[in-house]
């Protein structure tokens, strides 16, 4: 059981979320204007997660601290 008040992966400065966000949002524009493309579609926004993903921990990117959810304390 994880203790009340600890950080998830969500909550850190890590750039985690943000991608799979941008991917998402690419991939749903991507079936509205191509329909006929959906493996296409899919394929690019999974690299485009994962080289997004892979550049974040090569350069040590983060997501601006004024972003972050604190953990108010009791």
């Amino acid at each position: 059981m994880r203790k009340r008040g600890c950080p998830t992966l969500l909550m850190t400065n890590e750039l985690y979320a943000a991608p799979v966000l941008f991917g998402c949002t690419l991939y749903v524009v991507l079936l509205y204007c191509l329909p006929d493309y959906r493996f296409v579609s899919g394929l690019a926004c999974c690299l485009f997660i994962f080289f997004t993903r892979a550049a974040a921990i090569h350069w040590h990117l983060s997501v601006p601290s004024w972003l972050i959810s604190k953990v108010k304390p009791e």
